[in-house]
């Protein structure tokens, strides 16, 4: 709470996180981003006996806690769009998400949805496109109404509840329809000594960094530009590697519908 409070996000002397009405310059809301990952309680929540010892039940082996701890404080109007994790540390075959709430959430917070069934359902990249307020990887809407005959299990949550699911489970968050940022916390884990994405030993910081300075720069260096640009960050970012002016425009090439935007 006191580094929401310093951004700007909420309110100074408030028990609850009440919003402010403004958002901090994209440079101080990343630096608060990056400091609430790093903080050292979050990675002793990750790692707590509690936690490990379901995923030590559930998967029977040593456990490997991926290195992103990825803070949740949504504003009032904000949502995050149907995805699976799969899509983005596609590298590890198999992995959990545990979801904390940091804070009693009722439904019109607009909380965690499951999307019922979607574990079982081939993963299809095809089924992604270029959301178009955020630049980031969302599941096209028309694919759900062809292709998943399911409902989205909500439900009402307490601080400090755990909810795991797969990474292959479609989830979403509805709108945030109060005057309180949704405070969550999302980590990831799985089997010791299995194959694992290259993406999952690094800090939610090296991973942003990675994408927005070293991708970003050498694809800005090739003159792309738009959702061309956009797609191609992505497509590199989880490739991972040196990245070189001839291997972004090979990637620009052969891009095909790769989180093709629905408009295009």
């Amino acid at each position: 709470m006191r580094l929401l409070v310093k951004s700007g996000y909420i309110k100074p002397s408030v028990s609850e996180p009440i919003w402010t009405g403004s958002m901090p310059i994209p440079d101080v809301a990343q630096s608060t981003l990056f400091r609430i990952s790093n903080l050292e309680s979050i990675n002793e929540l990750a790692h707590s006996k509690e936690i490990i010892s379901v995923f030590h039940r559930l998967m029977g082996r040593s456990i490997f806690v991926f290195g992103e701890k990825v803070p949740r404080y949504q504003t009032p109007g904000a949502m995050t769009a149907p995805h699976h994790d799969y899509f983005l540390f596609r590298g590890s075959p198999e992995f959990y998400i545990a979801w904390i709430p940091l804070m009693d959430i009722t439904n019109d917070m607009g909380g965690l949805s499951l999307a019922s069934g979607s574990h079982v359902l081939p993963f299809e990249e095809s089924w992604y496109e270029l959301e178009s307020k955020t630049f980031g990887p969302a599941i096209r809407e028309s694919k759900l109404e062809t292709e998943w005959n399911g409902e989205w299990l909500k439900s009402e949550y307490s601080a400090g509840d755990l909810l795991i699911f797969s990474s292959l489970m479609i989830h979403r968050s509805f709108p945030n329809k109060t005057h309180r940022l949704r405070l969550s916390i999302a980590t990831r884990y799985q089997t010791k000594g299995a194959k694992m994405d290259w993406k999952a030993s690094r800090t939610l910081e090296d991973n942003i960094r990675f994408k927005e300075e070293t991708v970003r720069s050498a694809v800005k260096a090739a003159g792309l530009t738009g959702t061309l640009a956009e797609r191609v960050i992505w497509k590199l970012h989880f490739e991972g590697g040196r990245m070189t002016t001839r291997r972004v425009l090979q990637r620009a090439d052969s891009i095909g519908n790769f989180m093709l935007p629905s408009a295009a």
